[in-house]
């Protein structure tokens, strides 16, 4: 496999996790995607990252060690890996922790993504009204 094309595996992994996701078999998502990360270079590993995020956190395991132990220092390919947690998580705490880390990684790269981060925290917190006063998400 070393010598296969790294979009092709990018392609060829994001359908096979669309599919597990599809079966709702998070602990076999969880093994291939371990198993990926010896076949993907670095540079192709998002889909990767995402994926596992996903299925650690249908698991119920906790996806900040697995964060912790990203090997990228890519700031945005981090944010979106928080934002992805976000977005798939069933706790609110922890929606609401991993939009703030995406937030924080990107204004500390001065990155102007950002600004969608920020939108769609706000729209989130707009809808948990009950965590969040009115100028928390004007603010």
């Amino acid at each position: 496999m070393e010598s296969s094309d790294p979009d092709f595996l990018a392609l060829f992994y994001s359908a096979l996790f669309l599919c597990i996701t599809e079966v709702k078999n998070w602990k076999l998502g969880e093994q291939i995607t371990d198993e990926a990360f010896i076949y993907m270079p670095a540079t192709h590993q998002k889909v990767l990252w995402e994926a596992k995020m996903n299925f650690l956190s249908k698991l119920g395991k906790n996806v900040l060690n697995a964060i912790s132990n990203m090997k990228e220092n890519n700031a945005s390919l981090m944010a979106k890996v928080w934002v992805r947690l976000a977005r798939s998580s069933a706790n609110k705490l922890e929606q609401h922790s991993a939009y703030n880390k995406a937030i924080e990684i990107l204004r500390k790269e001065e990155s102007v993504e950002v600004v969608e981060v920020l939108i769609e925290y706000a729209e989130w917190m707009h809808r948990h009204k009950s965590m969040h006063t009115p100028q928390d998400v004007e603010d």
